[in-house]
């Protein structure tokens, strides 16, 4: 940074923490009594979950590197959890000696600021941990967007953005031209006032086996999931199997519903949006495979596990 004062610069900074191993100099900073841990720990996983999901928790009842029963109790969820603030406390830290430089070098209010993550973390919900899954706590990340020479109050986005707009947003801020291939729309005109921002669908993706379980290759399956203004989220799986959530009603996605009779015409229409994206990103497509979702649901009737709704 202090080299290159003299001409517009950007500087990329990647943090490998928060991230296993859960161990780091603020170790001892939080009091692992105080964690919360998530209701979803305590709940029974609905029995029409993804079968890759199941497997994880699995794996991780049994321990992962040093955890021994890595989600086998609370107190070891919580145990981790005040390790994990530690290590983002550290991020914290050395974000704060980046921004500081800024001030040093009398570029703060010349600099825009992008915080955010490339995935979220379990964390004990649903009793998982890591990424790789499509509930809210592996698909979420922190999100914060400093532009000095932007006037009135901080902003909060309430709905659902995606990290693809992110590159579009600073080139315009820039007054960089935007190239047409990328796939992100900028929220500038929104960030300055001129316009709203308008709500969209998001597309979330995975591809390849569960991390970090790759030896998993039995479960290495794409994985595409839709979240939508109107408050549904699905996830498509290959040969039938998916997930169907209403986040207004389930926000901690306790009842899927993607094999209800009544939600045939939800899945088809999402599915469809989510093909639609496919085809406008160059995206292998994923199709439903209705003929495989009637025989899931056949089948998880005849256990006992879903009615006829």
């Amino acid at each position: 940074m202090q080299q290159h004062t003299e001409k517009p610069w950007v500087m990329y900074v990647s943090f490998l923490d928060p991230h296993t191993p859960f161990h780091s100099v603020n170790d001892k900073v939080y009091n692992p009594k105080e964690m919360p841990v998530p209701q979803t720990f305590y709940d029974k996983p609905d029995p029409t979950e993804l079968p890759r999901d199941t497997v994880i928790r699995t794996f991780l009842e049994k321990g992962y590197q040093d955890y021994h029963g890595m989600i086998s109790s609370a107190d070891v969820v919580r145990d981790i959890e005040a390790r994990y603030w530690g290590k983002i406390t550290l991020v914290d830290e050395m974000i704060g000696r980046i921004r500081r430089k800024l001030v040093d070098l009398g570029q703060a209010d010349d600099t825009i600021i992008v915080f955010t993550s490339d995935h979220g973390q379990m964390m004990g919900a649903h009793r998982l941990m890591f990424k790789s899954v499509m509930y809210q706590q592996a698909i979420q990340v922190p999100m914060i967007v400093h532009i000095p020479w932007l006037k009135g109050k901080p902003q909060r986005v309430a709905h659902n953005v995606s990290g693809v707009d992110v590159v579009p947003t600073l080139l315009e801020l820039m007054s960089q031209p935007i190239p047409a291939h990328l796939q992100g729309r900028t929220w500038a005109p929104y960030l300055q006032g001129k316009e709203e921002l308008p709500e969209r669908d998001v597309i979330v993706e995975w591809n390849g086996a569960p991390w970090p379980f790759k030896e998993m290759k039995d479960y290495a399956q794409p994985l595409r999931t839709i979240v939508t203004p109107e408050g549904w989220k699905m996830t498509l799986a290959p040969e039938g199997y998916g997930l169907l959530y209403n986040l207004k009603n389930d926000p901690d996605e306790g009842t899927n519903l993607f094999y209800r009779n009544s939600s045939l015409e939800v899945v088809r229409t999402l599915s469809e949006r989510i093909h639609l994206w496919q085809l406008a990103t160059g995206d292998a497509p994923m199709t439903f495979d209705e003929t495989a979702w009637e025989a899931l649901r056949q089948k998880f009737m005849q256990e006992g596990v879903l009615n006829q709704s």
